[in-house]
């Protein structure tokens, strides 16, 4: 009947495996309960395997540290063992080890930087080859130095015509110490070796080639070296000249030939604690008439004080060092040169020595007395050398021992010694005569008299050169 109500089948029942519920039956009484086991079962079960697994791990880590503490490490390069380090010898391997890297690092990081750079060559000093002639050794006694320096000389009259208020250092520093003004273009002192007796000597040289002050702005000045004398008018005359004349340098020392080689060096202290190092020096005695203009241009020409910096001239030495100036380091010999002297042992003669003093057969290169020239700047270094040198030479061997054996100990060879005699020039230099009057007290003989017109004839000869060039000269008393 339609009015019926139909019996409806009964619904089939899904199964599932658990955990699956259904959604009718979320209701009933037991799914709570089945839920709750289910999850507290694998709550329990994941909690004791991580357990587990964090217990396994422990004993795991531990089995290893104990094993790595017990085994010994091998050596890699040489295969033997090494012994047990302790952590402080440990710490300082590390520490080592971490310096080294860094110094590793900072080096690569600097070849980095200075990669662009070439890299400096470092040469050692090696002997340079320098130029002996004649004697190839000095005997030890003048090789060897002794080990206090000798003291200094003490001066007693000094020239104002160098140091006084309008001497030739006043005029340099006037100019600004140096050669590039008008005033000064180079300057000569002449050191003159005389005695206090030698009072007409040193007028002739006043009145001839001294009198000329400049030549082409050159300043030429003349010092004469004198000793001591106890006699008392002979000092208070010396005083008098050089109150007039400005030009007289006397030291505490001997005054007659045997105070020869100390007259030299006292020249040589008081222009090395004096005179600007490009100044030139030049050692003579006072029978000498010079031909000044042939002085002046020759060392003008072969060793001008150059301004800087044009240019710098090195003068090496055998030891390998080497010295460096504005203008050469040579000797220049204006009487004579002799290269290989023989030995005079005949002691008769004034010039001779004995085996005792000087063991070789030949002298080593050397000017004689009459004039050489050379930088104040060599001066001073052969200065300082003969503080240290013995004097057991003879005074009359004064030239060989200054331009001989001090040259020679500053080991820079013969090179640098040039003889510029009036033979090497082609031209008359000096005129020398030991016959000149020494002094007006006693009688002169003809003899005397004739070597002096001699002179001055000579030097009037040779002012003709210098009569149409600029220069000036005084005869005249120092004001």
């Amino acid at each position: 009947m339609l009015g019926s109500a139909l019996p409806l089948s009964k619904p089939v029942q899904e199964t599932c495996e658990l955990p699956c519920w259904s959604s009718e039956a979320s209701g009933s009484g037991i799914e709570p309960i089945l839920r709750k086991g289910v999850m507290r079962f694998w709550r329990t079960s994941y909690r004791y395997k991580t357990r587990e697994i964090f217990v396994f791990a422990v004993c795991l880590f531990s089995t290893a540290s104990i094993l790595q503490m017990l085994s010994i490490p091998q050596n890699s390069v040489s295969g033997r063992t090494e012994p047990y380090k302790s952590l402080e010898e440990q710490f300082i391997q590390s520490r080592d080890s971490a310096r080294l890297n860094q110094h590793e690092e900072e080096s690569n990081y600097d070849m980095q930087v200075l990669k662009f750079q070439s890299v400096a060559e470092v040469v050692l000093p090696t002997s340079h080859p320098v130029n002996i002639v004649g004697l190839q050794k000095l005997p030890d006694a003048f090789t060897a130095d002794n080990q206090q320096k000798r003291k200094k000389i003490v001066f007693r009259i000094e020239p104002d015509r160098i140091t006084g208020k309008g001497g030739l250092l006043a005029t340099r520093e006037f100019q600004g110490n140096s050669w590039s003004g008008t005033f000064m273009k180079g300057a000569i002192v002449f050191f003159i070796q005389s005695e206090t007796d030698h009072h007409r000597r040193r007028m002739l040289l006043r009145e001839t080639w001294a009198s000329i002050r400049d030549i082409d702005g050159w300043k030429l000045e003349a010092v004469f070296v004198v000793g001591r004398t106890n006699i008392t008018h002979k000092r208070a005359n010396l005083m008098l000249e050089s109150s007039t004349y400005g030009d007289v340098l006397q030291y505490y020392g001997p005054d007659n030939a045997s105070g020869a080689t100390m007259k030299s060096l006292a020249a040589m202290q008081w222009a090395t604690d004096n005179l600007p190092g490009d100044f030139h020096f030049a050692s003579m005695v006072d029978d000498v008439i010079l031909n000044l203009a042939v002085v002046r241009d020759t060392v003008a020409t072969r060793a001008p004080p150059i301004a800087p910096p044009k240019w710098v001239v090195e003068s090496k030495a055998n030891d390998g060092s080497s010295v460096t100036s504005r203008q050469p380091q040579h000797v220049y010999c204006f009487e004579d040169y002799s290269v290989s002297e023989t030995t005079e042992r005949n002691l008769k003669f004034s010039r001779s020595v004995d085996m005792d003093t000087y063991q070789a057969m030949k002298w080593p290169p050397y000017c004689t007395e009459g004039l050489y020239v050379m930088p104040v700047a060599l001066v001073r270094e052969l200065y300082e050398v003969s503080r240290t040198t013995s004097l057991q030479l003879p005074a009359e061997l004064h030239d060989v021992f200054v331009t001989g054996i001090l040259r020679r100990k500053l080991n820079r060879g013969d090179d640098n010694v040039k003889s510029m005699s009036s033979k090497a020039l082609g031209r008359p230099t000096l005129l020398r005569s030991e016959v000149l009057p020494r002094s007006s007290e006693k009688r002169l003989a003809h003899y005397q008299l004739k070597a002096e017109d001699i002179g001055r004839t000579t030097w009037t000869k040779w002012y003709a050169a210098i009569r149409y060039r600029f220069h000036i000269f005084s005869n005249t008393a120092y004001t």
